[in-house]
Order: C-alpha cells, then sequence, then structure tokens
C-alpha cells in the first residue's frame, strides 16, 4: 500500500478510502465500514490483494458498484511518484470534542451497602458528538474513545444449551 500504511495513518487511510466511495456514488454505511475496517483486522492489511477483496465484499452491495469500486481502489491505493498529497492545516487543532462516559442521569445514593451491587444499564446520550463528523477527521484521542464505545457495544451472547442429548440420524 502507500503511505496510508504506515502506522497511525493506516485507520486514516481506510476510512478515507471509505469517503471516497462515497463520493464516487456508492452507498457506503457506517455499518459497512465498521464490516470493511472488521474484516481488515482479520486480515493482513498491508496486502493489497486482501485489502481489495475485502472492500469489495464489504462496501459493494451492487453489481453496478464493482466498475466504480475498481476506479477508487485503483486511484487511492496505487503509489505515486510524490505521494499523496495531504492538506496541512497549520492552524491550532480544535480541541477534542469527546462525550464523557458518564451517565446522563444522577444515579441514587446507596443507602444500603450489603445488597448486591447496582446494575448498569446503557442509555443513551443526551448529546450527539460524532453525527455529523467526518471519520477520517477524528484525532487519535476521539478515534480510542469511539473504538471503546464500539467495544461495549459487543454484548456477549449467552449459550442456549440444546435438549438433544445424541445426534439425530438424519442429521
Amino acid at each position: 500500500m502507500t503511505a496510508a500504511a504506515d502506522g497511525d495513518d493506516t485507520l486514516e487511510g481506510l476510512v478515507g478510502f471509505t469517503v471516497v466511495l462515497r463520493g464516487a456514488g456508492l452507498a457506503v454505511t457506517t455499518d459497512r465500514v465498521a464490516a470493511f475496517l472488521s474484516a481488515l483486522d482479520a486480515l493482513d492489511v498491508t496486502s493489497r490483494m486482501q485489502t481489495y477483496w475485502a472492500g469489495r465484499l464489504t462496501l459493494c452491495s451492487d453489481p453496478d458498484d464493482l466498475p466504480r469500486y475498481d476506479q477508487a481502489f485503483e486511484a487511492w491505493f496505487t503509489p505515486r511518484q510524490g505521494g499523496r498529497t495531504r492538506v496541512v492545516d497549520e492552524r491550532r487543532p480544535p480541541p477534542p470534542r469527546l462525550a464523557a462516559l458518564t451517565p446522563s442521569t444522577p444515579e441514587p445514593a446507596a443507602d444500603d451497602e450489603d445488597g448486591p451491587p447496582p446494575l448498569v444499564h446503557a442509555h443513551a446520550s443526551g448529546s450527539e458528538v460524532l453525527r455529523n463528523r467526518d471519520l477520517a477527521e477524528l484525532t487519535p484521542a476521539e478515534r480510542e474513545h469511539l473504538r471503546r464505545l464500539l467495544a461495549m457495544l459487543r454484548p456477549e451472547l449467552p449459550q442456549r444449551p440444546s435438549r438433544r442429548l445424541r445426534p439425530a440420524r438424519r442429521g
């Protein structure tokens, strides 16, 4: 790959590629981007072929998308002589806009310390800080915060025990 594969720029480069695909007219949603990044997490992100197929299988939803995907992939991942041009903003970066991982409603006071610990319930946040943001413009602290938030969305489902004690004759 190109300079996008270097260290911290990997995630930025891959998300930037999905932005290019959106600009080319593909319906690349956030769940498709998450599936693309999960696929690359299981594959070798430095392999051009594996990156190509991971993106093609997760980001393309229609056969009409394939020529546009191929064109965008070549444009994004083909090494250039001078490298990819980047716009550098010399101004002071804005402060991170992170939502706190604290509940938006106050917790009741714990009078009885002998009882079981209180359950932690997941609830919606009162502030939408990532709704209108471009993922390619996130700071490293915001990326780490977003990674922690997404990790909390993967619940471990309990195994359902089977009542069958032996396999059926027909499978």
